[in-house]
């Protein structure tokens, strides 16, 4: 019987799968004392994050194109888009949860730390690709513990995020109001206390629209 049966299941282009392959491989790592198998888990939390970063991005932006896509292979592009991006992600998760708070059958939105994937998905990169970092990493103890508790960090991050609802509004579909008091949140014409008060003067109107229709 395989051990570790999810590590030979096949490849999905999903953070969470990703999330549970390093776990698996980070336990092992420490049954066998075995700095290959560490690698492998930091690389598995390192696409981890690359997802991530590229779900936020296509959030913030509504859809993708390719000249998006292009940027985001090049050296560093990635977290350069991140970075243009993240204000609007921020707005678009507050904005959500504004409107979700008039509707108790709707969870909040749980927005990610982009420093924080940044910070860890840096802190893996060397990880993965310094021999200076890896060699002797499991003959001192040091070395090795410091290394792990790394990974356990990283780790107890994403699997923490991915349980909650990161999910936010789609405009496809959505009602003009949303979407005029969207557009003049994200421009800065109006406070997301605005979009509140707003929003609360139309909703019975909204609300008596769906049930006639």
């Amino acid at each position: 019987m395989k051990r570790f049966e999810d590590i030979y299941t096949e490849r999905h282009q999903d953070a969470g799968w990703s999330v549970v392959q390093a776990a698996t491989l980070l336990a092992e790592a420490q049954r066998r004392r075995c700095s290959s198998l560490v690698i492998y888990a930091a690389l598995e939390l390192r696409m981890a994050i690359e997802q991530l970063i590229f779900t936020i991005i296509c959030v913030a932006k509504g859809s993708v194109d390719d000249p998006t896509v292009q940027e985001c292979r090049k050296k560093d592009g990635l977290f350069r888009i991140l970075d243009d991006v993240t204000p609007g992600y921020s707005k678009r998760c507050r904005f959500s949860n504004a409107l979700a708070s008039f509707y108790p059958g709707i969870p909040q939105v749980a927005e990610w730390d982009v420093r924080s994937l940044k910070r860890y998905y840096t802190a893996l990169s060397d990880l993965c690709h310094s021999q200076l970092v890896i060699l002797g990493m499991a003959a001192t103890p040091e070395k090795w513990d410091k290394r792990i508790s790394l990974l356990e960090e990283v780790y107890a991050f994403l699997a923490a995020g991915l349980k909650k609802g990161t999910g936010v509004l789609t405009f496809k579909g959505a009602d003009s109001v949303a979407l005029d008091l969207w557009e003049k949140y994200l421009n800065g014409t109006i406070s997301l206390e605005d979009v509140q008060q707003r929003f609360a003067l139309v909703k019975p109107v909204l609300d008596s629209r769906r049930i006639q229709t």
